[in-house]
C-alpha cells in the first residue's frame, strides 16, 4: 500500500512540474534580452529593420514585437515584403544572427516559408512593444 502511495505522489509531482516552470519569476530588470546571440539594449531598435530568410532574400521589415508577461521579447511582426499589409509573426528565437548592416538574419525560415505562415493578427490581451492594436 505504501509504494502505491508512494507512486502517485510521484506522478502528481511529475504531473506539475511543467506548471511550476511556467510560473518561474521574470528575469531583472537589468538583464538585457539575447536576440540573435547578442544582449540588445533597446528593443526599439528592431523596428524597422529589414529581416532577411536563411535564403538570404529579404522577407521584410520588423513592425512590431510581441512581449510576454515579463517584458521579453518573444515574436517580431514582420511585414512581408510585397505584400500591402500581410503581417506574420517569427519567434525571436529564430533570429540567427544582427548583421553589420542591422538587419536581422532567420535561421531556418526561407521567404517561401514565411509567406505560408499564417497573417498576424492583434488580439485584445496581447502586449506589444509599439502598443499597437
Amino acid at each position: 500500500m505504501r509504494a502505491i502511495a508512494a507512486g502517485i505522489l510521484a506522478t502528481l509531482v511529475s504531473l506539475s512540474a511543467p506548471w511550476a516552470t511556467a510560473a518561474a519569476a521574470c528575469p531583472s530588470p537589468d538583464q538585457l534580452p539575447i536576440v540573435g546571440g547578442e544582449p540588445l539594449s533597446d528593443l526599439d531598435d528592431l523596428i524597422d529593420r529589414v529581416v532577411t530568410g536563411s535564403d538570404g532574400r529579404p522577407v521584410g521589415t520588423v513592425w512590431d514585437v510581441t512581449l510576454d508577461r515579463c517584458r521579453t521579447p518573444q515574436d517580431i511582426v514582420v511585414t512581408e515584403e510585397g505584400a500591402l499589409d500581410r503581417k506574420v509573426a517569427i519567434p525571436i528565437s529564430r533570429i540567427r544572427t544582427v548583421t553589420d548592416d542591422n538587419r536581422l538574419e532567420l535561421k531556418d525560415v526561407t521567404v517561401a516559408e514565411a509567406h505560408t505562415l499564417p497573417p498576424f493578427h492583434t488580439e485584445g490581451s496581447m502586449t506589444s512593444l509599439a502598443g499597437r492594436q
